[in-house]
């Protein structure tokens, strides 16, 4: 078992002062890079060997999202092995209690890059790691999804510098990153739905302009000069047919409904109300299948659901031939 104490820092948190997701995962990551670190040389033996420990898979539950300034205790412990996989508990709790705040299980594997394949794990790379223990009880279970047919195409993302690690791989809290960058493109903090015909949103250009004092002109010609006038400058040369206003307006406001790919068939994600707020986010659930680099580029795939206590948002990262780099659920109540 190891441990470290934490202070949430002010630069860590949201605008309701609660730790933000990414990084509370990386307090978790971090935890696990430091075991490593502390125990022995452990960290010169996988480098001689060119070996590095990957994730595999995460299962993240938060009984209470920490606060900023709050003093805690960010601990893992491994506990178990299993073929090629080693499983490891991970907590953060209150720093004069077993009060636990979040809870952690998750699945690794030693990757060989010399090979680039995965290795069992000899003896002395794991018995300085200390007794395997159990901490939280959770079961050595994988992650694993069977996806959803008819799953919403968002916008592809290139895969960037500032997404890679050391492995130079996507690294596991960019996913989660690029995850909540969906959402909030698709899922607006107030939560209303849209109407994505350019009826819905010419209506919606209309009330914004008539709320700032405007006089609007229900005629076209006149609602086509307002609502250009109301658009930020985006470069685009002007177009006054009802074409090019229509191309203007699904440029500014983001599609909320209903994505097109390359052929122009629109995919449809069915939306009942949906809550999408960070600092309620209740559970992480992750599964890393392919490792993403430099030229890669990811293509994301949106599923929600809504029950009687929480909205669910499943995001699939995935290449141009539905190979998946990484699947990430994150549940908010």
């Amino acid at each position: 078992m190891y441990e470290f104490d934490i202070r949430i820092r002010y630069s860590e948190t949201d605008e309701k002062g609660c730790l933000r997701v990414p990084a509370l995962v990386n307090y978790l990551q971090d935890c696990s890079t430091f075991h490593t670190c502390d125990s022995g040389k452990l960290n010169d033996l996988l480098q001689e060997r060119n070996l590095a420990w990957l994730l595999s898979s995460w299962d993240i539950r938060v009984d209470r999202m920490p606060r900023v300034y709050e003093k805690l205790v960010v601990g893992t412990s491994p506990h178990e092995r299993r073929g090629l996989f080693c499983f490891r508990n991970f907590w953060i709790r209150e720093k004069d209690s077993r009060d636990f705040l979040v809870r952690a299980d998750s699945t690794w594997f030693l990757y060989d890059a010399s090979t680039g394949r995965p290795v069992r794990p000899p003896e002395d790379l794991f018995r300085p790691y200390g007794t395997p223990e159990n901490v939280l009880g959770f079961p050595a279970k994988p992650v694993r999804f069977l996806l959803p047919e008819n799953m919403e195409r968002l916008e592809r993302i290139p895969v960037r510098p500032s997404h890679l690690d050391s492995n130079h791989h996507v690294n596991n809290v960019s996913y989660i990153l690029l995850a909540e960058d969906a959402l909030r493109a698709s899922f607006p903090a107030r939560g209303e739905e849209s109407d994505n015909t350019l009826e819905g949103l010419t209506g919606e250009a209309e009330a914004s302009i008539t709320a700032r004092g405007e006089e609007s002109d229900n005629a076209l010609e006149g609602l086509t000069g307002e609502v250009e006038a109301s658009i930020p400058a985006r470069g685009e040369g002007r177009d006054d047919t009802l074409e090019g206003l229509t191309e203007k307006v699904e440029a500014s406001i983001p599609a909320r409904g209903e994505r097109s790919d390359e052929t122009g068939d629109p995919e449809v994600c069915s939306r009942a109300p949906l809550s999408y707020r960070s600092e309620s986010c209740s559970r992480i659930r992750a599964e890393y299948k392919k490792a993403a680099k430099i030229g890669d580029i990811l293509h994301p795939y949106l599923h929600a659901e809504k029950n009687s206590d929480a909205s669910s948002f499943l995001i699939s990262f995935q290449s141009a031939r539905n190979e998946i780099f990484c699947n990430i659920e994150l549940s908010y109540r």
